[in-house]
């Protein structure tokens, strides 16, 4: 898979450089190495030193001597390979057969069985009459077919060039490989990545290399296989999951035994669930009045990736407080947050207001963060109050004098309670009357009574409601005989609320016999 690379010094040490296992300089793995070869998941090593071969787990960094039959020790084996499934060797040695010596012979070697097998032979079993090339043979994935070059010219019907030729030789292969994933069941801990071994094994012992269907989970983390390594014996899945998901995942793999590709396994990934602490979420400033009333979800301005947890015993809840300096205007129910300014918060001024309102944040494992409400409250300022102490004045001289008892200013707004003017509006104009008393002069042409009307104003030039003042005037008008409903040019026997009036006697006074509705109309109610 290109992840280890073997480099053969000239002094005959060999070396080893692991792509995925982190370090940064090649690895000494033995000494006095004459040959060597790797399997194709890079698990083990064969290498040959002074006419003995050995095997070497990469994993486990243990070397082992390869128990050959006797015939075969301290024979001089060249040229030695290894299949890609880690079954066959390979190698070429000297053939003494029947008293003659056939030279650099192809053989290959069983490592199941213990047995080798001449494979630079004909169809009547007889060794080539030439040597194999010096050449490296080479094995087909599957290690069933060996590729072979030599110089012999009688292994098969039809070869007389007597020059080197290649060669293929198959090998039928009795039982049925059964692949089987003995963990397909792996634990893991949420934003925490793990290197799972992978538990594989072959029934006829191939070396198995795994191949992931994609290099996503279903749940998107990364995926990606490790060969061996020392410390590791075998494939193992790197496994990098999303942040902060944790629960069910799973992912696909297959496997390549050297001559077919298995069906899907699939492993399950189970992520315990870490506790995240809450994070703050800024929103933008809200806006509101004095005397408004804002509610906020709180909500709004906290996450926790645990709220989202797929499993229902893995999600988080979040609860709110308020520390103690806080303004006497925020209530909190829940995570529902109300913002009540009062007046006098802002001065006129100040025109409007910036607040940064402080919220701890709490979940369920007591992990707390401060999140911000940013408020901007704008001054509202409220009219000012005017009342009169009465509503009639009746006039006893030609100016109507008026004191300053006679009004109640005042305004909701402290501000403005020393800044109120009151003015008196009549005839078009709004007069100033602040300094008392003020004498109100009289229109000439005014008569029976006159009404003013009188405003408060402050500072920031909001009005009050108007109050209305009546003025019952000495200057009278009115024509008695229609007020005693005795109206000229009417039959002298008709009736009126009077008893009959003889002529002239209303040029010399009033009756004396009149009503108290018609008083009242008359001078009004004093």
């Amino acid at each position: 898979d290109g992840s280890v690379l073997l480099m053969l010094t000239e002094d005959k040490n060999l070396f080893a450089y692991f792509n995925n296992a982190g370090e940064t300089e090649p690895l000494l793995l033995t000494e006095q190495v004459a040959e060597f070869s790797l399997n194709q998941s890079g698990s083990e090593l064969l290498y040959r030193s002074n006419k003995q071969l050995f095997k070497h787990n990469i994993g486990t960094s243990q070397k082992t001597e390869l128990e050959l039959p006797a015939e075969l020790e301290m024979m001089d084996l060249k040229n030695i390979l290894l299949s890609g499934n880690g079954r066959y060797i390979a190698w070429l040695r000297n053939l003494e057969l029947d008293g003659e010596t056939f030279a650099q012979q192809q053989f290959i070697y069983e490592l199941s069985t213990g047995k080798e097998r001449l494979v630079s032979q004909n169809a009547g079993r007889q060794p080539g009459n030439g040597q194999a090339s010096s050449l490296f043979a080479c094995f087909s994935a599957s290690g069933h077919r060996l590729f072979f070059a030599s110089e012999a010219s009688n292994l098969v019907p039809g070869d007389g060039n007597s020059a080197q030729d290649l060669f293929m030789a198959s090998f039928q292969e009795s039982d049925k490989d059964t692949l089987t994933l003995q963990n397909d069941q792996l634990a893991g801990t949420e934003d925490e990545s793990a290197v799972f071994p992978l538990q594989l094994h072959s029934k006829l012992g191939n070396a198995l290399v795994p191949l992931l269907e994609t290099e996503r989970s279903a749940k998107d983390a990364a995926l990606r296989l490790l060969g061996p390594v020392p410390g590791r014996e075998g494939y193992a899945l790197q496994y990098i999951p999303k942040a902060n998901y944790c629960g069910e995942d799973s992912c696909e793999i297959r496997v390549w035994d050297g001559s077919k590709l298995s069906a899907k396994f699939t492993l399950n990934i189970d992520l315990a669930n870490v506790n995240d602490p809450p994070v703050a979420v800024a929103q933008d400033e809200l806006t509101l009045h004095e005397g408004e009333l804002l509610s906020v979800n709180l909500l709004d301005y906290a996450d926790d990736p645990d709220l989202h947890n797929e499993r229902e015993q893995d999600r988080d809840a979040l609860s709110f407080t308020l520390p103690a300096d806080s303004p006497g205007w925020l209530n909190l129910q829940g995570n529902m947050l109300s913002a009540s300014p009062g007046h006098d918060l802002v001065s006129h001024a100040e025109g409007e207001k910036n607040f940064v309102l402080t919220v701890i944040v709490s979940d369920q494992a007591g992990e707390t963060v401060e999140t911000q409400v940013k408020l901007k409250i704008i001054d509202v300022n409220r009219p000012p109050t005017l009342s009169l102490q009465q509503n009639n004045i009746l006039q006893t001289s030609d100016n109507i004098m008026l004191d300053a008892e006679l009004f109640t200013a005042s305004d909701p707004d402290l501000e403005d309670q020393e800044n109120l003017d009151i003015f008196l509006r009549h005839s078009g104009q709004d007069l100033l009357i602040n300094k008392f008393p003020y004498a109100f002069a009289v229109p000439t042409d005014a008569k029976n009574e006159l009404t003013l009307e009188f405003y408060a104003k402050d500072g920031q030039g909001a009005l009050s409601e108007t109050c209305l003042l009546r003025l019952l005037l000495r200057k009278v008008g009115f024509n008695a005989a229609q007020l005693w409903g005795f109206m000229p040019g009417n039959e002298p026997d008709e009736e009126s609320s009077w008893r009959h009036i003889r002529r002239g006697w209303n040029l010399l006074a009033l009756p004396w016999a009149i009503n108290n509705d018609e008083l009242l109309e008359l001078f009004g109610q004093t």
